[in-house]
């Protein structure tokens, strides 16, 4: 697999922000490819659900949300109204 990345400038001024800029290029690129999961992008990355949310819009990436997740979160929430977390 290729991962190609453009690191602009100013980025390369500071190690710490580019560490972080490459981590977050390659997480998203590899949530692209359905390698890894959203949740494991915000671990990564350390962004919210709402952060993660806007990222994919700027990057014209589609939410991978399939079936068997669906059917996971619908029964995660029926498990939270049960003990009234809901």
């Amino acid at each position: 697999m290729l991962v190609k990345i453009d690191v602009p400038e100013s980025a390369l001024e500071n190690a710490e922000k580019l560490r972080e800029y490459v981590v977050k290029e390659i997480a998203f690129e590899l949530y692209r490819q359905g390698v890894i999961s959203g949740g494991k992008v915000r671990q990564l990355t350390g962004l919210s659900v709402l952060e993660f949310f806007k990222e994919l819009k700027s990057r014209n990436i589609y939410l991978n949300y399939d079936k068997e997740e669906l059917f996971e979160d619908l029964k995660t929430l029926e498990e939270l109204k049960k003990k009234q977390v809901l």
